[in-house]
């Protein structure tokens, strides 16, 4: 049997294992793959993005203006920048950021004059108070849920962060390496493979004559099935993952709480 034949029994024999069950102690690689996904896109959508909440803020200015003078007036009270005479005043995106202990929402104005213009909504980590020397009362109380739910965020990782600076995660076992890498600014991939010890001249990648496919090309093919059987132990995550893992667990323990009662 060649060598090629050889690889292939192992990644077939690992794809007709039976799926990981997750418990307290252990989990799947896919499991925690859909973890890791699900909070890493939270994050970039906190720090960098919420069009959706930006939106909304836009609308409601708009109604605003065009519900009354004073009633407009008490709503952009205390603002730094430049508005506009005849319409409301808009914002062109909103953003986050964690500095040290200190979490801050920044709201930047439309408009050329605003270039280097923004609002700062800030709170620090275990105080539920908001504070900043140019926000409104009416922008606070409006969207104080969605506020509310981006600093539960950045608090989440703030914990986190300070203590876990890989940003990546090496799962192994007897057959196969898992890299999970995680940059909190860019795209979250995962990486599967044959360890050395099945492979250790990197046979899976290369095109052996009258094979139609590496037998990397059938990891890839068969990955979600592979990550089902993979299992691992919570207590050998990095903190940043054990921690994702960990809410995840509170969550579906207090919601099997609710089911019960």
């Amino acid at each position: 049997m060649g060598i090629y034949d050889e690889l292939l029994d192992k990644v077939i024999d690992y794809i007709d294992r039976e799926p990981v069950e997750d418990t307290d102690e252990i989990v799947s690689a896919y499991s925690l793959w859909a973890m890791l996904s699900s909070e890493i896109k939270n994050l970039q959508y906190v720090l960098y993005d919420n069009e959706i909440l930006k939106n909304r803020i836009n609308d409601f200015y708009k109604d605003m203006f065009f519900s009354g003078k004073e009633e407009y007036k008490k709503s952009i009270e205390n603002f730094n920048f430049k508005l506009p005479v005849f319409m409301s005043c808009k914002f062109k995106k909103i953003t986050s950021s964690i500095e040290e202990n200190k979490l801050i929402i920044s709201l930047w104005p439309d408009g050329k004059k605003n270039k280097d213009k923004h609002i700062d909504i800030c709170k620090d980590v275990d105080d539920d108070n908001y504070y900043g020397d140019n926000i409104n009362d009416y922008l606070i109380r409006y969207f104080k849920l969605e506020f509310d739910r981006m600093f539960q965020i950045l608090e989440f990782f703030a914990h986190i962060l300070k203590n876990d600076t890989k940003r990546s995660q090496f799962i192994t076992n007897s057959v196969m390496n898992v890299i999970i890498n995680y940059p909190i600014d860019g795209k979250i991939s995962i990486d599967v493979k044959l360890n050395r010890n099945i492979d250790p001249t990197d046979s899976q990648y290369k095109n052996y004559f009258e094979k139609p496919y590496t037998i990397h090309d059938i990891i890839e093919k068969h990955k979600k099935t592979i990550l089902l059987n993979t299992p691992i132990e919570v207590k050998q995550l990095n903190h940043l993952c054990s921690s994702v893992v960990k809410k995840y667990r509170r969550i579906k323990e207090e919601e099997n709480k609710v089911l019960k009662k």
